[in-house]
């Protein structure tokens, strides 16, 4: 795990350096705010981004290895929210937000994933 760790590190410090610079979200950000460092494994690291920035950024993630992206959740038909890629073992997750008086929102229409075999409640 640490190996994946280390790795996942230095995919954020690649993050970091993009322009604009990215927004996390997830349990890697919340452990950075609330504690200060990583308190326990992460499987995916999880990019914020606004829907007006979402070519660039697919283009960005592109460049970091992560060449095809699958939607698992929509804010309306045919507009992702959460978007999957994965580049060998590291995993990246893309929540796409809209915006609301310049605000990031999430709007969450269907999601593409099942909770315990079941399709879970979106919208």
């Amino acid at each position: 795990m640490a190996a994946l760790f280390d790795r996942q590190f230095a995919l954020i410090e690649e993050m970091a350096a993009l322009e604009p610079p990215p927004w996390f979200m997830g349990g890697g950000a919340e452990d950075a705010v609330l504690a200060g460092e990583a308190t326990r494994p992460h499987d995916a690291v999880d990019w914020l981004l606004r829907r007006r920035e979402l070519d660039e950024r697919l283009g960005q993630a592109a460049r970091l290895g992560f060449q095809t992206f699958e939607t698992w959740g929509e804010s309306a038909p045919g507009e992702p929210f959460y978007l999957y890629a994965e580049s060998g073992e590291l995993k990246l997750d893309l929540g796409v937000a809209d915006e609301d008086e310049g605000r990031p929102v999430l709007r969450v229409h269907k999601l593409f994933i099942d909770v315990d075999g079941r399709e879970p409640t979106a919208g």
